[in-house]
């Protein structure tokens, strides 16, 4: 989302190198836990934020060895979390990874409106909506410390619902 705003408004050219290497020494070094390479499946927390950053490299820098890797990687936890159009966490923190990768990036990477526009995933926007209070927090639940971890991360829910009137 930086990048597409960063060039929209003139502050970078869009083949900037330190950006370029800034995202790529990213997508090459992003780990959980400083483990070795593991790539995460699913629409999680783990490997919605991987695999979205790895796909989008790849579509902005072709030229990278690593971008048939990528696009593929990327590609198919966007789809893991497709089949479903829901988030697998019950938790108010882990659960905003995917739901923010998607929100903020979803049509740089699928290229279209889907992720906003598309009849079953209105459930899930539907849902959050239901969720979110009207100062903009969200609900605790599941295993959290008695508040949203997460709060600060709305008003996401009035980003989501203009989404949904698009």
């Amino acid at each position: 989302m930086y990048r597409k705003y960063l060039i929209q408004g003139g502050a970078i050219d869009e083949d900037a190198e330190w950006f370029k290497n800034l995202v790529l020494h990213y997508s090459r070094n992003l780990h959980v836990w400083s483990s070795e390479p593991i790539e995460w499946r699913g629409g999680c927390h783990r490997s919605m934020p991987e695999g979205t950053i790895k796909w989008l490299a790849a579509r902005w820098y072709p030229e990278i060895p690593e971008a048939g890797e990528w696009t593929t990687y990327g590609q198919l936890v966007f789809n893991d979390f497709w089949k479903i159009k829901d988030v697998p966490q019950n938790d108010t923190g882990y659960m905003m990874g995917p739901i923010v990768m998607l929100v903020y990036n979803g049509d740089l990477i699928t290229g279209d409106n889907r992720l906003y526009e598309d009849a079953e995933i209105q459930r899930l926007w539907r849902r959050l909506m239901l969720e979110v209070t009207s100062d903009g927090a969200v609900n605790p639940y599941g295993p959290n410390g008695g508040y949203n971890s997460t709060a600060a991360g709305y008003p996401l829910g009035q980003y989501v619902y203009e989404c949904t009137r698009r």
